[in-house]
């Protein structure tokens, strides 16, 4: 998974500040959840790490990033991508509204014309 290099975000980006904890696109909810409590183990959980941290337990924080991230030439629209996240997301047992993620996905397909 790449970054759009595009991309501007306020502080460091979630996923390169977690990266050396081995949090990536692909890690699961339940693995971002339970991040904070391996690291203070370790005396680890800097502020840094924290705000990265608060950016990604949220749901609807994260499905934004994970846009922002491109597997390649997978990814053919915005709203394939939303997708694409919706089917990880349910595969990792995480519940989410359907319905909801279908109108974002209509915008997109309008947005992406």
């Amino acid at each position: 998974m790449i970054k759009d290099p595009d991309t501007v975000w306020d502080g460091g980006f979630p996923y390169d500040t977690l990266a050396a904890e081995g949090i990536t696109p692909d890690s699961t909810h339940q693995e971002v959840i339970d991040l904070p409590f391996r690291l203070m183990r370790h005396g680890r959980y800097s502020l840094p790490v924290q705000l990265a941290h608060d950016e990604l337990r949220q749901l609807s924080r994260r499905l934004v990033l994970d846009l922002l991230m491109y597997p390649g030439a997978e990814v053919t629209s915005p709203a394939s991508a939303v997708v694409d996240i919706l089917r990880g997301l349910t595969a990792s047992g995480v519940e989410v509204d359907a319905q909801r993620w279908i109108d974002v996905a209509a915008g997109l397909v309008e947005f992406d014309r």
